[in-house]
Parts: structure tokens; C-alpha cells; sequence
């Protein structure tokens, strides 16, 4: 009588779990040589239901979510696991293999205990929030740099400017692909504001120097950026001032395996806003600014991640000046911009420890610059005396990049990392003025290796290579680099860079000259940095 009690008892509950739907997960976390994970988060993407996994890796929870649900586990040196499963009450059971995750080991991360000689070990990293809070940036990842240390703001123009040197030396990375130009065209005297939203972005590294071997061209500094993966949840954004709106959605699938968004932003300042706020210099267009992008995310199989970006952007602005070799003329100058950049990424975790980035990005200008020298009715002029001679032109520089990237990564035991790969540049220059033009094309080739060692518990080291050559200059460049970090017991890390570093350059001067080779520079970078419990 009492087995039978106790078989009614059973059944109800199964009954009971039945009615509800409550489905029972169950399984462990290892690492690739099978050694079990504990403190592993295990969970529900959407959902308060998950687990920790105990000392011997184990986790279950239960949960009454139905259908297509999304199992992720996290844990601080990993790369994040997710995968599909059904859930249709019952039991499942899922056991997970987490890999190793040297990009997130980089963060100088003294709560967790990870470290490295890496990036962000040796430069400033920072949230998308961060960047748009600082004051007087406008939302611009470059500006809200310029207060670190080795940065320094030059006149009124944009991009970065480190150590002395141009903003031509300080390069911005999207995913590893080369943004030729992340602001709108120059303007004298008018700081021009960014095309790309810092809030695409999970990872904002800006290293000032002695940076990794897998970026080349920038000899002063590298402002890495990681764009985001597939978003939390669908949103959807709308904003309005008197010279600017903008409205925007990113949309999440049911199956949370893909997203795409869609971004635009106008400003025009040519409105009643530039009669309520008088401005200097005298505008008679814009400034006016168009800037659309659109995004997709996939994930590929169980760990690979497929990731299209395109920006396009417009620029208008038309300005008068009083002339400075006359007291009555006047200087008119217009800036009419058109740029396009997007690029294409995909990254998987192989079998047997191995990691692969593939990358291509396409960016083209077309900048047109209209100077006239204009009499007190604002009527073109035309002077051929000195100064006057060159006084009404037109300038119209078209240029445009295609690059191709490829980057393997083998992960070894205690998180050593043998990272190597190859890219190209294929690059073209058409430059007129009034009836002159003068075209440059390039191809430039470079390949790359370089590792990750952890000598000692408290040291590492990041050594690599860098070779480059460019048919233009019919010269090549081989750059040795290497790091290294120790860190102290009570928090704080001493870093040591040393790098040799190559750029082509700049187009003005190839212009003039076809017997130019690569500009150099040699770091030698030691900091000394410390961060408390609290993050300070």
C-alpha cells in the first residue's frame, strides 16, 4: 500500500511538471582538455531562469519558456557559448565547452585576475556612453580622446592628433578593416563632426602607441573598435532638435540567431537656426549633413558570427570670409562630400583550438571644393594679378580603398596565443584642379604574425612582426614589435613597448613627388597604471 502511495505521488508530480510545462536543464561546463568550469552563469538569453555551475562543473535549473530558446553560458576568460534548443517540458541535457578567450584575458581586469600584454593593457578603453558623455565632443570617438595623455587638439580639425604628429597618423579600425575616413570632409576652421555612432560598438581600445602587429598604417596611434554582435532585444530610437533629427530601429528575429538595423541623421543649420544664433563665419548653405547606415548580424552554425556594415554619408557647407589681401572682397568657399564605407566580417572557432577572421571593406570619397573671390554684391570676380591669380578654382579629389583581411589564431594551453594572417590595399587617387588631373593607384601588401606568452604567472609578453610592401613607393617595410607586462600583487601592472612602425605618404605629397618611400616611427612607450577594487 505505502509503494503504491508513493507511484500516485510520483505521477502527480510528473502530472503536475507536465501541466506547467516546466522544462529541466541539466548538463556540466568543461574547458577543451575536459577539466570541469565552476561558477559558469548558465541561462535563458530573455529569461531570469539559469544556474551556477558547482565545483564539479554541474548546473540544472528549470524553466517554463516553450519553443526555441537560446542557452548561453558566460565566464570571465571564455569566449561566450550560446546555443539553439526546443523546449517542450521533459528533461534536457546540455554539456558545454567553453574556449578559451584571449581577447577578453586582455583586459587588465584585477578583479578577475586575468591579464595580458595587450591593447588595453597599454592604452585607454572606454563605453560607447562614455564617449558621448564627454563635454564638447559631439558624440565623436576621436574627441572624446583628446583629453588623454599624449593627445593634443590641433586648430579646429578633426580626427586625432597624437604625439605631434597628423591626424593622417592616427588610424580608426573597424573589426580590424581600415575606416579610411571616419569624418566628414574637411572644412577650415570648422571642426567636422563623425559619420559612425559610437553606440555600434561593444570594444573601444585607443592605443597611443607600441600597438598590435595585426594593424598597419597608422604610425602614431590605432583607435580600435569592436562592433557590437546580435542585440539583447529589438529597439527602436527617434530624435528631434531645431537643426537636427534623426529616427533609427534595430530588429531582432524570434529565434535570436539574427538582426538587422537601420540608422539615419539630418542636420541642417541653414534654417531659421543660423538667424536666431548668429554665426561666424557667414554661411549661405548648411552646414548640412546626411549620415544613414544599415547593419545584419547572423550567427553562422554554433560559433560563427557573420557581421555587414555600410555607412553613407553626405556633406554640404558654404561659407564667405572677408578676403585677406583685400579690405573690400570677399572669399567664398563650398565643401560638397560624399562618402560610402562598409564592410564585411566573418569569424568562427574551429575544431582543435583554432580561431578564423575574415574581412573585406570598401570606402570611396568624392570631396569638391569651390573657392571664388566675390566682389561686395557677392558677384564672382575674376583677377590675374597676384594674389588674386589662383583665387577662383575648383578642386575635386576622388579616392577610393578596397581591402581584404584574413587572421588565424591557434589557442594553446595556459591561454599562449599564436596569432598570423595577411591583407591587402588596393587604392586610387584621382585628384583635378580646374583642368589638372593627377591619379595614383597602389597595392599594397602586407602579412603578419604575432604571440601571446605568459612567461609567469605575473608576466607576459606580446612579440610579433609586420612586413608591408606597396608598388607605389616600390619600397617594403619590416616592423618588429614587442610588449611586455608585469603585474604587481597589489594591483597595479608596469608595461613595455617597443615598435617599429611604417605609413605610406600622404597623398599630397605623392602628388608632388614619385621617388617618396615609407615615413617611419620608432616607439618606446613604459607606463605604469593601477586600478582599484572599485575600478578607479
Amino acid at each position: 500500500m505505502e509503494r503504491q502511495m508513493v507511484y500516485v505521488i510520483l505521477l502527480l508530480l510528473v502530472l503536475n511538471n507536465t501541466a506547467f510545462g516546466q522544462t529541466q536543464i541539466t548538463g556540466t561546463v568543461k574547458e577543451t582538455n575536459g577539466n570541469t568550469l565552476e561558477y559558469v552563469n548558465v541561462f535563458l538569453a530573455g529569461s531570469a531562469d539559469g544556474a551556477t555551475t558547482d565545483s564539479l562543473g554541474r548546473f540544472s535549473f528549470l524553466t517554463s519558456e516553450q519553443g526555441q530558446q537560446l542557452l548561453t553560458a558566460s565566464f570571465v576568460g571564455y569566449k561566450s557559448f550560446e546555443h539553439s534548443v526546443v523546449l517542450s517540458g521533459g528533461n534536457v541535457t546540455e554539456n558545454i565547452i567553453l574556449l578559451a578567450d584571449s581577447k577578453q584575458l586582455g583586459e587588465v581586469v584585477i578583479s578577475a585576475g586575468a591579464f595580458e600584454a595587450s591593447d588595453k593593457a597599454r592604452g585607454a578603453s572606454l563605453t560607447p556612453m562614455d564617449a558621448v558623455t564627454v563635454a564638447g565632443t559631439g558624440a565623436d570617438l576621436a574627441n572624446a580622446m583628446r583629453a588623454l595623455p599624449g593627445t593634443q587638439q590641433i586648430g579646429e580639425q578633426a580626427g586625432l592628433f597624437v604625439r605631434g604628429g597628423t591626424n593622417e597618423e592616427a588610424k580608426q579600425f573597424i573589426d580590424g578593416l581600415l575606416v579610411k575616413s571616419p569624418n566628414f570632409s574637411n572644412v577650415p576652421g570648422i571642426l567636422q563632426p563623425a559619420r559612425i555612432s559610437p553606440f555600434l560598438f561593444k570594444g573601444i581600445i585607443f592605443s597611443s602607441g607600441g600597438y598590435s602587429a595585426l594593424y598597419g598604417q597608422a604610425m602614431s596611434s590605432a583607435l580600435i573598435l569592436e562592433s557590437v554582435d546580435i542585440p539583447e532585444k529589438s529597439s527602436a530610437s527617434f530624435s528631434i532638435f531645431p537643426p537636427h533629427q534623426g529616427i533609427g530601429f534595430q530588429h531582432l528575429s524570434k529565434d535570436k540567431r539574427s538582426s538587422y538595423g537601420i540608422n539615419a541623421g539630418y542636420s541642417n543649420f541653414d534654417t531659421f537656426y543660423n538667424n536666431i544664433v548668429p554665426q561666424k563665419p557667414d554661411y549661405f548653405h548648411g552646414p548640412e549633413y546626411l549620415a544613414t547606415d544599415a547593419n545584419f548580424r547572423i550567427k553562422a552554425g554554433q560559433n560563427g558570427m557573420v557581421k555587414f556594415y555600410t555607412n553613407l554619408g553626405y556633406n554640404s557647407v558654404g561659407m564667405r570670409n572677408p578676403d585677406i589681401d583685400s579690405t573690400e572682397l570677399q572669399s567664398s568657399f563650398q565643401n560638397l562630400g560624399k562618402n560610402i564605407f562598409t564592410n564585411v566580417t566573418y569569424t568562427s572557432y574551429l575544431r582543435n583550438k583554432w580561431e578564423v577572421d575574415i574581412g573585406t571593406a570598401l570606402s570611396h570619397d568624392d570631396v569638391t571644393l569651390t573657392n571664388q573671390l566675390l566682389d561686395p554684391a557677392y558677384e564672382v570676380v575674376t583677377i590675374d594679378e597676384y594674389p588674386f591669380i589662383n583665387k577662383n578654382r575648383i578642386i575635386r579629389n576622388r579616392s577610393g580603398l578596397v581591402q581584404g583581411r584574413i587572421v588565424l589564431s591557434r589557442f594553446f594551453e595556459r591561454n599562449h596565443t599564436v596569432r598570423f594572417g595577411t591583407e591587402v590595399f588596393l587604392s586610387k587617387d584621382d585628384y583635378s584642379a580646374n583642368d589638372t588631373l593627377k591619379s595614383l593607384k597602389d597595392n599594397t601588401i602586407a602579412a603578419f604574425i604575432e604571440g601571446d606568452i605568459y612567461l609567469t604567472g605575473n608576466f607576459a609578453a606580446k612579440a610579433g612582426v609586420r612586413f608591408e610592401r606597396s608598388s607605389l613607393l616600390n619600397a617594403h617595410a619590416f616592423a618588429p614589435r614587442i610588449n611586455l607586462a608585469y603585474r604587481f600583487n597589489k594591483g597595479g601592472q608596469l608595461n613595455v613597448a617597443y615598435g617599429v612602425f611604417f605609413q605610406s605618404p600622404e597623398n599630397h605629397y605623392l602628388r608632388q613627388s614619385n621617388s617618396l618611400i615609407f615615413t617611419r616611427a620608432t616607439h618606446y612607450i613604459v607606463n605604469y597604471q593601477k586600478r582599484s577594487g572599485k575600478g578607479y
